[in-house]
């Protein structure tokens, strides 16, 4: 699952466009590199070791997932939210 959220009307008129709103949120981060400071590489490099895979990867793990599920409960509890709303409808597959 990927963090692109979208209206559906967009996604029913346009449904190309999380799959190309992602590739250029990646060709964006592929090409941020040139503009870094090689202390900033290093850096980001050695977070990668640490945490395995790309952590700015645009993807929801199971950990990831559990982030807007707390953040409903809390609006629940506040009376933002009437409900929680289920994990598929608030991200597009792609």
């Amino acid at each position: 699952m990927h963090l692109i959220a979208l209206k559906q009307t967009i996604l029913e008129r346009h449904p190309d466009l999380p799959a190309k709103l992602l590739a250029g949120f990646r060709e964006a981060g592929r090409l941020s590199v040139q503009y870094m400071s090689p202390d900033l590489i290093a850096s980001l490099e050695k977070e990668r070791d640490i945490l395995g895979a790309d952590p700015y990867s645009y993807e929801l793990g199971e950990i990831e997932k559990r982030t807007p599920q707390t953040l409903m409960r809390y609006q629940i509890e506040q009376g933002l939210m009437s409900k929680e709303l289920a994990g598929e409808n608030l991200f597009v597959e792609a």
